[in-house]
């Protein structure tokens, strides 16, 4: 027995199955990601337009037969075609869909998915710091799947941080107090903590026209890369790819 249900679904991840079939991760508004069967995806285009392109976002119709979901035709709601156009911006989105798949299903995933696409896409360049979008982005996500730093307390006691360089540990949850910190501990300055509290809390959609000065730029990214790779570990394709252009 089989039932049939339409869905938006942002697309992650397209798989070649057989000569013109295709398996295809979506990330649907749920905050799941489902793996959908499309057959003869690159002969129909009545039911597929084409073709089903990553990052894109479409309405999908699915039948559901036991374990297997199948795409049974998409239409497009948005291409991001301006992605298309600029390698750092495409990587930046392929990133973001990678981390994606890594912390599904979440709640809200999907809204901070689109969100970021929207972002990328609809951006003059001089308005847009990639860099602060990636950082906003990593903690939104942190803090869905459970990983927020403790940016403001003592995450070992919780006594407030002084104004002065403190250390990070991401396995103890965040910034900690000069009497729990380690020799070798890496110090940053309280600028960059007010930074990642800023990032942590603004929207997306609020970043363009907003750039990282240019003395933290490169203390918040790798404060919030201490925490991603500890807590949200796993070779990502697009990283290397990315670092050429932030």
């Amino acid at each position: 027995m089989s039932c049939r249900f339409t869905s938006e679904g942002l697309i992650l991840r397209v798989t070649r199955f057989r000569e013109s079939d295709r398996f295809v991760r979506v990330l649907v508004p749920s905050g799941e990601v489902l793996e959908l069967l499309a057959r003869s995806v690159g002969k129909s285009v009545k039911r597929f337009g084409g073709g089903l392109e990553p990052l894109s976002l479409q309405l999908f119709d699915i039948s559901q037969r036991r374990t297997t979901h199948v795409a049974e035709q998409a239409q497009h709601v948005n291409d991001y075609l301006a992605l298309r156009g600029s390698l750092s911006r495409f990587y930046l989105a392929s990133y973001g869909a990678e981390r994606a798949l890594q912390v599904a299903p979440c709640e809200g995933l999907f809204e901070l998915m689109r969100a970021l696409l929207d972002l990328l896409a609809s951006t003059p360049d001089d308005s847009l710091d990639l860099l602060a979008a990636k950082c906003a982005f990593d903690m939104r996500l942190l803090a869905m799947a459970g990983f927020a730093p403790q940016l403001s307390d003592c995450a070992i006691c919780g006594s407030p941080l002084p104004s002065q360089p403190l250390p990070l540990e991401p396995s103890g949850g965040g910034f900690m107090c000069g009497s729990h910190s380690e020799e070798r501990s890496t110090l940053f300055q309280p600028g960059v903590r007010v930074l990642l509290r800023k990032l942590a809390e603004c929207e997306l959609g609020s970043l363009p026209g907003r750039r990282l000065p240019a003395e933290h730029r490169q203390p918040v990214a790798r404060a919030v890369s201490h925490f991603l790779d500890e807590h949200l570990r796993g070779p990502l394709k697009s990283v290397k790819l990315l670092a050429a252009y932030l």
